[in-house]
């Protein structure tokens, strides 16, 4: 169980899930909400990187993105600012600009991933349209993760990226695995119980999970898939949500 990987090749691992959005889910998303108004976006840049299986995958429909990690957004951004060619650019990305939602107050983030300066740069000139890791729903589980948080003295700046709450989520997807398999056979030892769980529970009849981000199951690949019913349609994902900035 993984709370953010989001390569499309996730290695075939037998029983693996996850509960971020894959990089295709993402990156059609990205393209539906962009042809709402651009019909033909152009090709503005294309950083080319095969060995990771993240920025390998993020566009593998279409050559129209940057591709690449967290690290590298703030650089582009800043040279787009500066670049005298056009009046506007638009920046698509997956949800490794999720990092956005991280408040100025967290130095440690602010001066590791340039979060400041890439805040900065986000203006009239240049905009970001970004899918996020989750999107935090506003139901009682993503009340009962607030009242942990308040309880530990955690910042609720913390929920904005969706880290959190997709680690939540992968936590509570296991903690009802073990205690389904629990059920059935109490003599099981702690290793018998995970990998009972792990190869019984995590796709039979597309059980549907309520978390703090909202309510989902998973596809017989893995991959997550959004519920907006009891019964999860696994074969017809819902689109994340883009988010746009500023």
């Amino acid at each position: 169980m993984s709370d953010v990987v989001t390569a499309n090749d996730i290695g075939g691992a037998t029983g693996f899930r996850r509960i971020a959005y894959s990089n295709q889910l993402q990156v059609d998303a990205l393209l539906a909400d962009l042809r709402e108004y651009i019909e033909d976006p152009m090709v503005v840049m294309r950083y080319v990187d095969d060995i990771d299986p993240y920025t390998k995958s993020a566009a593998d429909p279409v050559a129209k993105f940057l591709r690449g990690k967290q690290i590298v957004p703030q650089d582009m951004l800043n040279e787009l600012v500066k670049d005298n060619s056009c009046d506007h650019v638009t920046v698509l990305s997956t949800s490794d600009a999720a990092i956005l939602g991280l408040a100025n107050a967290d130095q440690q983030a602010t001066n590791a991933w340039g979060i400041g300066a890439m805040n900065k740069d986000l203006g009239a000139k240049v905009s970001i349209n970004y899918t996020p890791l989750s999107q935090p729903a506003t139901g009682t589980d993503y009340e009962n993760l607030q009242d942990r948080m308040t309880e530990l003295n955690f910042s609720s700046d913390d929920l904005n990226t969706g880290w959190l709450a997709n680690a939540w989520d992968a936590l509570r997807v296991v903690d009802a695995w073990v205690n389904r398999t629990m059920a059935d056979d109490r003599s099981l030892t702690v290793e018998q119980v995970l990998l009972t769980a792990s190869t019984m529970y995590t796709g039979v009849g597309h059980q549907v999970f309520q978390g703090a981000t909202g309510a989902f199951c998973f596809t017989d690949k893995g991959d997550r898939s959004d519920s907006l019913t009891a019964a999860c349609d696994p074969d017809h994902p819902v689109l994340p949500k883009v988010v746009h900035r500023p």
